[in-house]
């Protein structure tokens, strides 16, 4: 079973139930959260209808809130749903517009977020 993303008489996007399920209550509350329309209209048979103007505006608020954050747990919390947004089959290929992406700012000393001076490039793990 799947649900449908629709534009018009365009399908961009059909997931699996589950998957649709947790997609759409994240957009709903990133919507709720950010004050914008999520442009996900609710679901009627089966189909959830895309307003590519106001998912692109949702897309574009998530995307600057993502890299606007130095929180470790913000920045974690929201990577894979800006991405999920971001990559096709969603908002490309529902033709919506996005503001270009702009190359992530670069934090002092190359230090990367997550890892210690003595290995660089090599995540954290936590002590035992």
């Amino acid at each position: 079973m799947s649900r449908y993303y629709a534009r018009g008489d365009r399908t961009p996007w059909k997931p699996s139930n589950g998957v649709s399920r947790r997609f759409s209550l994240q957009v709903a509350f990133s919507g709720a959260e950010s004050g914008l329309a999520s442009g996900i209209e609710p679901m009627a048979a089966d189909e959830f209808p895309i307003s590519p103007g106001e998912f692109g505006s949702l897309a574009d608020a998530l995307l600057a809130r993502h890299r606007g954050t130095s929180h470790a747990v913000m920045t974690a919390l929201s990577e894979g749903f800006v991405s999920a947004v971001l990559v096709p089959p969603i908002a490309p290929r529902a033709r919506t517009a996005l503001t270009p992406p702009r190359p992530p700012r670069h934090r002092a000393g190359g230090r990367v977020p997550g890892t210690r001076s003595s290995e660089r490039g090599r995540p954290v793990r936590p002590a035992p």
